[in-house]
C-alpha cells in the first residue's frame, strides 16, 4: 500500500508540472461588442472549444464569431453562434471550431460580431 501512495504522488506531481507548461490562451471581446454594452466575465478554452459568459446591458441579437488567432494576429480559424439577449441579460456561448483548426499556432482569441448582423 505505502508502495501505491508514493507512485500515486509521483504521478501526480508528473502530471502538475505537465500541465504547467500549457500556456493559457487570453479570449477578449472587440471594441465593437463594447459599445453594443457586451460585456465579458468568464472564458474558457478547452481543446477547440472557447466557452464565455456574456453580459448585456442592453438587448443585442445577431452573429457572433470567434476568431483563433496567431502570434502574428492572423486569424487562422472561425467559429460562430447566433447571440439573442435581451436588456440586462447573460449567457454562457460555446464557439466549436473544426477539426482543421491547428491549436498549436493559436495565441489568442477575438470575439466580435459578424459585418452582416444588426
Amino acid at each position: 500500500m505505502e508502495i501505491l501512495k508514493k507512485y500515486s504522488v509521483l504521478v501526480l506531481l508528473v502530471l502538475g508540472i505537465a500541465s504547467c507548461g500549457e500556456k493559457e490562451k487570453p479570449v477578449a471581446l472587440s471594441p465593437e461588442l463594447t459599445a453594443k454594452k457586451l460585456s465579458m466575465t468568464v472564458s474558457k478554452v478547452l481543446d477547440k472549444d472557447v466557452s464565455v459568459y456574456l453580459i448585456s446591458e442592453e438587448a443585442i441579437e445577431g452573429e457572433l464569431i470567434a476568431k483563433a488567432l496567431n502570434q502574428a494576429s492572423q486569424e487562422i480559424g472561425r467559429a460562430s453562434q447566433i447571440i439573442t439577449l435581451g436588456a440586462d441579460d447573460a449567457k454562457m456561448i460555446t464557439f466549436k471550431f473544426d477539426a482543421e483548426l491547428d491549436v498549436e499556432n493559436v495565441v489568442k482569441y477575438l470575439i466580435d460580431m459578424k459585418k452582416d448582423s444588426s
